[in-house]
């Protein structure tokens, strides 16, 4: 598709959870992104941001321009809000009936582009001329001259001049646009062919309320043809597209599929909040993070997940591919999305999406981005820059029967081998029999090209071994001819720009010996061509390689990275179809080794694949950087002239008021303001040496640390800084305020370097040294018991969420419906009765409460068990002397490992503790009777989704009665063979005075957060978060560490060796009890049907423990972010702190301020990266067998 459009709700950067921003977009997946949306003042008729939030998100959005020059960014205004009723609602219709309304709206639209670097306007006026939308008749001529009014204004607007509307797909609504008029002035329409069902459809309605997708492509063909009717071009359509589900709460369970009835929608999600909707987060939520889940279904191009009581349909690259192969039949212009903004955090949605439509930008360049983050640990991101598109100039091969592109010519075959001068280089390796590959180029100087060297089937490989302008270059190979195990390889030479991007590439070795040894480095035989690019098990196409031992390897094919100006491969990916999820592919393992639209082959791959058969290809676009080289003359003569009289300019010289931003390839503009992506608007301004090192400095600080853009500014500023300031290299420079970009003044930040470099030199020169007192945090996870007491008690020694929820909930019912949780009161929960608060002492039973599916509750008591004398009391009864805790190894804040030799008088407070939690009794029989109490779905406090495991309904629901009265106090058969009544059985397996092996000591605060999310509460109250680790300073911020440290180790501590054969040993207890006692409950009752309760254990166990993972890692991420975001802007804040103009020492004291929490900054970031780590090490299906 050449066109892909997306919308961005300005209102999903507020939601309680999901937090979507413009930062949060993939780059290089969407040819526009619209900002939906701006308002209009019904009084003025001049638009207005619709959040005093929006200006900042308008910003964000239009900077990744930056990224990629082909991107377009445009201003949705209206919505369907906007024309509801109240101020606003008849807004559109009286600018339209009015030319003086209009001109006050262009004007205000023309200015409000050129303020926040949109480049057109997207209209939703949702709907002209309809009764029920308060529209008047006469909106249906006045909306196309409307149109025509503002395109005629843009058009004079320069660039910035792009028009289209959002139109409905149903005929009620579509009929009042007169889609042949307005199609003369709109650059696009964007259809939402979405929203066609949904809790709308009452039996009243004319569909009535039957089960059906609101995406399905047959009424997306029907909407289409009302379009073709009214003469609309094909090629102006964009199809819409959404990133949501509309959800149904189904009439009957045995009736789940299009056509059944439904009595509602489906319940409100936490973050959509919405009944009846479910964003595509959400959905992945439930799926497990399961991607591709669902029945497909081919003819409505749809999948369809059910749970429970709910139906749904959503899309994904499957379905997403069937409706654009209908798009691409009628020869549609595009497609459109609604909304980026309901995609996950890492864009999942938007990247499947982009394999489905086939775009990827062209502007656009990534590379990998390691950056260390302490305590060894390192993040590897994927960073995006802006990149000059060539791919057109360089010639490729062709995919499988696809011919020479239109005004390309087909390359001749020049080597002794061919049977006639006509004949065209062709390769046929990887078609498997589908046609041929044709080596084309560009029109011009044509490439010298050979298949060498045959010798009548006794191939021999390699590219003669020439220099200068008759060196050949290695662009395939073929053994199609071949008889003595080699391949012949193709080969081409001359100085025509098409072989430039091959130029930069050269292949080791040659066959057979062409695989490089296990250890060594993979293009260490070269000084020029010395950075690995890819490698390939089957060579250039067709070879088999074997490295120095004999053993077959890969072959590396090595890259010349010294000149960035030159073609080279970018955006690179192993293509075979079989990632795209393609049903098709994955059914028949069928690889294609086809590249995408625009790309070009680089090599194949018969082996390294995930098909039983076919070929892989690499595919790449071809970038270069723009061309420097004039500018970094320019600034290595200013930077040459700076460093002679360092001096401070003016800040007010720099200021936009007098520069402005262009494009770097403006070829009006002086090199060193090119440099600077600033001009001048009116009078000549002259760019001083300092004003350049500022700029230079500016450069290297907001793009990431390794950008192929900035490596010769690094080189720059290293040779002339460091004879002056030894420590400021380039490297020490470059990319520091890459993820400020969006929070601070880039520019502002970089005059506070260049005007006390003094002082940053001897910031880093403490850093290097470590003298410095902010060099680095400390932590020590044992200080929490000072600053934080309450974290040494035990939690099952307090109410917990649930408990206190239920209470509310009764009390709140008899109130008047108050809700919880309160955020205007701190209840005191002492008073609750039956929660649990009598004070265990040593080792006093506890006590639960499980209800019946009727309401009822009854009281269980676990047994007392072992415990005091800080562990001593446990290892004498089961000799197990191990005492386990958290060891924060380096002190660093972030490196910790779970040991196992505490000592009673180390300090730390022991606990001995049920590894096997005993509240699992009280959720299992609940759960055994599909009664949501003590674990069921919620919010927490901090607005967390909290999922609780759902029993399968293949189990029957257990009878209260055989848990309340045979379970309690046993029956006639049980009593016959055991002592003891079948609670204090199961609680005495567990861990009590007669039997403690399943027991341990541990420190109290980890066995604390231990308990905690077992019961699904957070680990840190959100009320005391805010209280005693949200502060601004450097001794709050190491105890948060030290929190997340502990929290982040509970489940390493779980699959410590020690404590996961306790685990184990307990889980396979409980599950013999459970045998046991079935077995003899039937043998009493003859007529009940058999239960499964050991099945059903086991089937409990593993959901409990992946909604513990799933809750732990979602409170962390959370908690990461948090602390993330909260110093991300006090790192922004102190940044900004030397604006003042402080005296040197001063200077320095604030550059250590600031450093500090750059430092704690990195710190919270390296938690939010590595947050999963220990948790992902707990497999429950391993686990529980």
């Amino acid at each position: 598709m050449r066109r892909v459009v997306g919308y961005i709700e300005g209102w999903a950067s507020t939601r309680s959870c999901d937090k979507f921003t413009p930062s949060d977009i993939p780059d290089g997946v969407y040819t526009h992104i619209n900002f939906a949306f701006a308002s209009i003042d019904p009084k003025t008729f001049q638009i207005v941001p619709a959040s005093s939030n929006d200006p900042a998100l308008y910003r964000e959005l239009t900077r990744k321009k930056k990224i990629d020059p082909k991107l377009k960014v445009f201003i949705a205004i209206g919505g369907w809000a906007f024309n509801d009723p109240g101020p606003t609602v008849a807004t559109f219709s009286d600018i339209a009936r009015s030319h003086e309304n209009q001109r006050t709206f262009i004007k205000s639209l023309i200015s409000f582009m050129a303020t926040y670097g949109f480049d057109g306007v997207d209209i939703d006026w949702e709907y002209p001329a309809a009764d029920d939308r308060e529209g008047r008749e006469e909106d249906f001529e006045n909306l196309p001259k409307f149109l025509g009014n503002i395109k005629s204004a843009l058009k004079q607007n320069g660039d910035r001049n792009g028009l289209s509307i959002a139109i409905p797909a149903s005929y009620w609504y579509l009929q009042h646009f007169d889609l042949e008029k307005m199609s003369k002035y709109v650059d696009h329409f964007n259809v939402m062919t979405y929203d066609f069902h949904g809790a709308w459809d009452t039996p009243e309605s004319w569909l009535g309320n039957h089960l059906n997708s609101h995406t399905n492509l047959t009424e997306i063909k029907d909407a289409f043809d009302l379009l073709w009717r009214n003469k609309v071009n094909p090629a102006q359509v964009n199809m819409g597209l959404a990133f949501y589900a509309r959800t149904f709460d189904v009439s009957n369970t045995g009736c789940m599929s299009p056509g059944c009835l439904f009595v509602a929608g489906g319940p409100k999600e936490p973050c959509t909040d919405a009944v009846g909707v479910m964003s595509n987060p959400e959905i992945m939520r439930k799926l497990g993070g399961k991607i591709g889940s669902g029945e497909l279904d081919k003819t409505a191009a749809i999948k369809a997940l059910k749970f429970g009581r709910t139906w749904l349909t959503y899309d994904d690259v499957d379905t997403w591919k069937l409706k654009l192969d209908f798009a691409r039949s009628q020869c549609l212009g595009g497609a459109m999305v609604w909304a980026i903004s309901q995609d996950t955090s890492d864009g999942k949605f938007s990247k499947q999406l982009q394999q489905a439509t086939g775009y990827k930008s062209k502007g656009v360049t990534t590379f990998n981005n390691t950056v260390a983050l302490g305590g060894g640990v390192f993040m590897e991101t994927i960073e995006s820059e802006a990149n000059a598109d060539v791919s057109d100039d360089q010639c490729r091969w062709t995919n499988c029967a696809q011919t020479c592109p239109s005004g390309w010519s087909a390359v001749k075959r020049e080597d002794p081998y061919r049977k006639s001068n006509k004949e065209l280089f062709l390769d046929g390796t990887g078609c498997g029999g589908n046609g041929i590959r044709t080596f084309c180029c560009p029109p011009g100087k044509q490439p010298f090209c050979q298949w060498l060297f045959h010798n009548n089937g006794k191939c021999t490989p390699g590219c003669p071994d020439r220099t200068g302008d008759e060196e050949m270059w290695e662009v395939a190979s073929t053994s199609a001819a071949c008889n003595n195990g080699k391949a012949q390889v193709a080969c081409c030479r001359g100085n025509t720009p098409g072989l430039a991007v091959y130029r930069q590439y050269k292949w080791y070795g040659k066959e057979h010996d062409c695989a490089i040894d296990v250890g060594s480095k993979q293009c260490g035989w070269s000084n020029t061509f010395d950075t690995p690019f890819t490698s390939s098990w089957s060579g250039s196409g067709a070879q088999v390689c074997h490295d120095s031992k004999g053993k077959k390897g890969t072959r590396p094919l090595c890259e010349n990275t010294r000149d960035t100006t030159e073609p080279h491969f970018t955006n690179c990916d192993w293509s075979d179809d079989f990632n795209l999820g393609r049903t098709d592919i994955v059914s028949e393992g069928q690889c294609s080794s086809d590249c995408p639209s625009g790309k070009i082959k680089v090599t194949l791959d018969s082996k390294n694949n995930k098909c039983g058969k076919g070929t892989s290809a690499y595919c790449c676009d071809v970038g270069a950087s723009y061309d420097y080289n004039d500018i970094y003359d320019d600034a290595e003569d200013m930077l040459k002239e700076f460093v002679k009289n360092p001096t401070c300019p003016k800040l007010i010289d720099l200021d936009e008021s007098k520069l402005s931003s262009r494009s770097l390839d403006n070829i009006t503009l002086d090199d060193i303001e090119q440099l600077s992506d600033l001009a001048k608007r009116q009078d000549p301004h002259k760019i001083t040496p300092a004003m350049a090192a500022v700029l230079i400095v500016q450069r290297l600080m907001e793009l990431p640390k390794d950008s192929r853009a900035t490596r010769e500014l690094r080189r720059l500023v290293t040779k002339y800084f460091t004879p002056i300031w030894p420590h400021l290299t380039g490297a020490y420079i470059a990319g520091r305020l890459w993820e400020f970009r969006d929070r601070i003044s880039t520019l502002k930040a970089a005059w506070n370097f260049i005007c006390y470099l003094d002082a940053e030199e001897k910031a880093a020169k403490d850093d290097k040294d470590g003298s410095s007192p902010s060099s680095s945090l400390f932590c020590h996870i044992p200080s929490l018991n000072t600053f934080d007491p309450g974290s040494l008690e035990d939690p099952r020694d307090q109410p917990d969420d649930t408990d206190i929820t239920n209470v509310i909930e009764d009390i709140g019912d008899a109130l008047g419906g108050f809700k919880w949780p309160f955020t205007e009161w701190q209840w005191s929960s002492g008073w609750l009765e039956g929660d649990g608060l009598e004070k265990r002492g040593t080792g006093a039973a506890r006590t639960f409460r499980p209800r019946c599916p009727d309401g009822t509750t009854w009281m269980m008591k676990s047994e007392p068990y072992t415990n005091g004398d800080q562990g001593e009391a446990l290892a004498k009864q089961n000799d197990d002397d191990k005492m386990y805790y958290v060891q924060d190894i380096l002190k660093d804040c972030i490196s910790a490992t779970i040991e196992d030799d505490g000592t009673p008088d180390d300090g730390n407070k022991w606990v001995s503790e049920h590894i096997l939690e005993l509240q699992t009794i009280h959720m299992f029989i609940e759960y055994t009777m599909g009664v949501k109490n003590k674990l069921k779905d919620r919010t927490s406090p901090s607005g967390l989704l909290i999922k609780a495991p759902v029993k399968p309904t293949e189990f029957a629901n257990v009878p209260c009665s055989m848990w309340k009265d045979a379970f309690m106090n046993g029956f006639l058969a049980w009593d016959a063979q055991q002592k003891e009544s079948p609670r204090k059985t199961l609680f005495t397996l567990l861990g009590s005075k007669t039997n403690a092996l399943h027991m341990v000591n541990a420190e109290s605060k980890l066995n604390g957060l231990k308990a905690k999310i077992w019961d699904f509460n957070e680990p840190v109250a959100m009320a005391k978060w805010n209280k005693k680790y949200t502060s601004r300073g450097k001794t709050g911020a190491q105890h948060a560490f030290e929190q997340l440290t502990l929290v982040e180790q509970v489940f390493g501590y779980l699959v410590k060796p020690g404590v996961n054969e306790k685990l184990v040993a307990a889980y396979q207890d409980v599950k013999n009890f459970l045998d046991d006692f079935e077995s003899l409950y039937l043998k009493q009752y003859p007529k009940t049907s058999a239960l499964d309760l050991s099945e059903l254990w086991t089937t409990f166990m593993r959901s409990l423990f992946t909604e513990m993972k799933a809750w732990t890692k979602s409170w962390l991420k959370h908690r990461t972010t948090k602390m993330e975001e909260l110093w991300a802007d006090e790192t922004a804040r102190r940044f900004n702190s030397l604006s003042f103009g402080p005296g040197p020492a001063l200077a320095y004291q604030l550059l250590r301020h600031r450093e500090e929490a750059q430092r704690i900054w990195d710190k919270a970031k390296a938690h939010k990266a590595k947050h999963a780590y220990q948790v992902e090490k707990f497999d429950p299906e391993d686990v529980f067998k």
